[in-house]
């Protein structure tokens, strides 16, 4: 009883957490107009960014953008000057080709009111780390904040968006959730407050639907058969049951997106309501299909378990409590001898740890 109770107040601490952390937040919006052209790998970039943090605007507003685009115009009410260091050190380790975009700020604007900028850029993107999740290619373009494509930054906190694409009509484009697509062009829309943009095109994408109680699951896929995707988006079906049931409802994500990605390199992701799984072919679901079950159940229990800083010893919450939510999750999927290899591995690999 007292292990449940505390679990309860742990859960219910976090999802107030959560709550609160985005509703400060969601008065920003981003609205893209976005020109793609895979095979030359150049994108032309419109952004009407309407910024509204939770605290007064400082006097400099610092932004990360990929060191390949030239920015054609800046401006805004409120804006002094703006200057792109294309020539300096990487804003990030993990964005290795980002570079420092610095706004300056009028003395006399109001700085509780938010302000809105309005960004053109373009360029041709060649650079990225060898193991970067972000790439730009002919055969595969997937575009986040690694690359980086928007430009991004801690004063941009979590905001909404919205995407209108053009791209060549051989391909496919996908975000979060779903689309439209009207005269050639791809309409996106995000209403759930995110920090990330994931943008994915190829000539192959295709998407299947799948209900599970009272979320929606969105799977974009390129390379699988249709049978395998049914398999996949079932077993994600079956975990997120498990988990509305153990954690009270679905945490206000009605909808979740998977991505396959054909990448060899950069590992999987997750990010608020969206998760993308790499080196997956219809093979290796089945031979591999406790592994997966659990990769895309460890992913999915972020979206319960993700408040809990990432950026020092505190991350281990939100791993913590991901790893024992699947661990449930096998236990009720593939019964107790599974359960048990998992916890016996778990003991192997902390023999030599202090």
């Amino acid at each position: 009883m007292k292990v449940n109770l505390l679990f309860s107040l742990i859960l219910m601490f976090f999802v107030i957490q959560c709550s609160d952390d985005h509703s400060a937040r969601d008065g920003s919006h981003f609205k893209f107009k976005l020109k793609l052209d895979p095979a030359s790998q150049f994108m032309h970039v419109t952004l009407n960014m309407r910024l509204h943090p939770a605290d007064p605007l400082p006097d400099t507003l610092n932004f990360s953008l990929h060191k390949q685009f030239t920015i054609l115009n800046l401006n805004g009410v409120g804006i002094q000057d703006f200057h792109f260091a294309k020539n300096t050190e990487p804003t990030s380790v993990f964005m290795r080709d980002a570079r420092p975009l610095t706004i300056i700020l009028d003395k006399e604007i109001d700085r509780n009111a938010g302000i809105n900028i309005e960004f053109e850029y373009e360029g041709t993107i060649t650079d990225w780390p060898k193991n970067s999740a972000n790439v730009f290619t002919e055969d595969w373009v997937e575009l986040g904040m690694y690359l980086p494509w928007f430009p991004t930054g801690f004063i941009c906190g979590y905001f909404t968006y919205e995407i209108e694409a053009e791209c060549d009509p051989d391909y496919q484009l996908r975000s979060y959730s779903g689309f439209t697509k009207s005269n050639g062009t791809w309409y996106f829309e995000q209403n759930t407050p995110i920090f990330d943009v994931i943008l994915v095109a190829s000539k192959q994408l295709k998407t299947m639907e799948q209900r599970s109680g009272g979320t929606q699951v969105f799977f974009h896929y390129e390379s699988l058969h249709d049978s395998t995707a049914k398999h996949l988006s079932e077993d994600l079906a079956t975990v997120l049951g498990f988990y509305e049931e153990w954690f009270d409802g679905n945490k206000n994500n009605e909808n979740i997106t998977v991505i396959q990605s054909p990448r060899e390199h950069g590992g999987d992701y997750a990010r608020q309501g969206l998760m993308t799984l790499s080196r997956l072919t219809d093979e290796k679901y089945v031979v591999q299909h406790e592994d997966f079950v659990r990769n895309l159940g460890h992913e999915s229990a972020h979206f319960w378990w993700n408040m809990a800083p990432t950026h020092n010893w505190e991350a281990w919450l939100n791993e913590g409590f991901a790893e024992y939510s699947i661990l449930l999750v096998m236990k009720e999927m593939f019964g107790e001898t599974v359960y048990q290899k998992w916890i016996d591995n778990k003991d192997t690999e902390l023999v030599d740890i202090p």
